[in-house]
Order: C-alpha cells, then structure tokens, then sequence
C-alpha cells in the first residue's frame, strides 16, 4: 500500500485482497488524487464475468471523469472556465458548480451501465444475469470542503466523525427494502441486490452531496468487509485513525474480516486528515 494525499490535507490508502474462500479477486478499486476521485467495485458474474464488469466500470467511470469533468488541479479547462461563468448570472459559483457535477455523475453512471449492459445483450445473457458490478465513489471538493458520494448496489461509503462510525449509503437490496418496510413478512439474504451496473437496462443511481468538517475520516468497501464485521467493529478499529496509522489501521479492517470467515473478497479505501 503506498499512502497518497489529496490537496496536501487528506490522506488516502487502498487495498484489495481475495479473502479466505475465493481463489481470485472479482472487486477493483481506483484512487485517483488528480480528480478527487475515489471507487470501490464489487464484481458479480463468477469467476472472469465479475472480475470483467468491475474492470470494465472503473475504467470507463474514471475516463468519463476525464472526458466530462474537469481535473480539480486543471481549472484553467476551459470547460470549468465556462460554467464559472454562466453560474455568476445564475444561482451562485459553488451551488452551480456542484448541481453541475451532481447530475454529470449520474449520467456517467448511467452511461456505464449502458455499456456493460450492452456487452451482456452482445453476448446473450438474458436481462438479471450476466456480468455486473457493485459500486460506491466520492469525489471531492476543496473549498469549501465537500465530497460527492454515489452508488449502485451494496458496496458502502461510511463516515467517521468524532470517533462514531456510521454509512452515508444506504444499500440497494432486498434486505434493506425489507427493513425500510417495516419487517413485514419473511426476512429475505443479505446479498439479493436490487440493482448493479450491467445486468439491466435501467439504473436508478444514488448521488448524495456531503460537507465535510474537520476531522472527518471515510471508508469506502466492497461487502466483503462489512458482512463479515459488524459496524461497532470497524469503528473500534478506526478508534485511532490517523495519517501516521492509516496503513496499518487499513491493513486490520481486512486482517479483523479474514479472521471473521473471509467468505468474500475484501476492498476498502480509506480517508483521513
């Protein structure tokens, strides 16, 4: 793991590993400072289809940050140049500017679905089957601080603020229908995901916009984690996250899951200042 750093104040560590039970790894991660650009993928298909849908997303996510968002470290973008322009005759600079990068995100989510899709209907999988991937990101923002944070499916993004660990995302599954309903009925498996990139046509992505105060700490992770440790758990390992301890607390989130079964492949990324 090599510790990165984002506008010289947060610090940023990533890691993917099989788990105990798998013999390949079908999750991916993307740790990209220049555009604030941070992915956790979680790939679903079997061996070669999961581990194709979620290469395949990072890679066209991160190229469609290239192509229709400018590079926070590149303002001078004439493209940036223009919507600085237009939001002073509209709502406002930052207002714009994050309305703007809110809706080009869930386009560009929307687009890579169309893609993989559109390789699952050229290779004759039936809609719901197929290669598909899982996927939580974030962008951030430095002034003021604020962060983007998107998904599809139940990979997660949590914030650690004043030492409590609680998820910003909310899953796409039938768990998590079953519990916002009420627990009405049978209670239904933890991994039926309502909807991913690939296996359908349509998407409904989740974009959410965060402040971010100081002393917040973020983990993005693929289920891998999170289904093997409890919530409770991953903060009291996060008690003492800190730039100097950020590697090593990264290295016992995945150490903690491979000690709880390891049934799954484990990604997190973690976030710090």
């Amino acid at each position: 793991m090599t510790v990165t750093q984002l506008f010289g104040k947060y610090y940023i560590s990533g890691k993917s590993v099989n788990g105990k039970c798998r013999d390949h790894n079908e999750d991916r991660i993307l740790i990209n400072c220049q555009a604030g650009l941070m992915l956790v993928a979680d790939g679903m298909g079997g061996h070669l289809h999961g581990e194709r849908a979620s290469s395949e997303a990072i890679a066209l996510i991160n190229r469609l940050f290239e192509t229709q968002l400018p590079l926070i470290e590149k303002k001078w973008d004439i493209r940036f140049l223009w919507r600085k322009l237009l939001a002073i005759f509209t709502l406002g600079s930052l207002t714009h500017e994050l309305a703007y990068q809110r809706q080009t995100i869930r386009k560009i989510l929307i687009e890579t679905n169309k893609a993989l899709y559109a390789i699952n209907r050229k290779e004759a999988f039936l809609d719901g089957t197929g290669m598909g991937t899982t996927l939580v990101g974030c962008r951030f923002f430095e002034n003021p601080p604020r962060m983007l944070v998107f998904h599809v499916g139940d990979s997660r993004l949590y914030r650690l603020r004043n030492k409590q660990l609680l998820p910003v995302t909310k899953d796409h599954s039938l768990y998590q229908l079953w519990l916002d309903s009420g627990q009405i009925g049978k209670k239904p498996g933890s991994n039926v995901i309502l909807q991913g990139l690939g296996p359908d046509a349509q998407i409904i992505p989740e974009v959410q916009l965060l402040k971010v105060l100081p002393g917040d700490a973020f983990l993005l992770c693929s289920d891998g984690l999170n289904d093997m440790l409890s919530d409770d758990s991953m903060e009291d390992i996060m008690h003492n996250l800190s730039a100097a301890t950020i590697d090593a607390t990264l290295d016992q989130l995945i150490d903690a899951a491979n000690d709880s079964g390891g049934s799954d492949n484990i990604s997190a990324i973690l976030i710090c200042q």
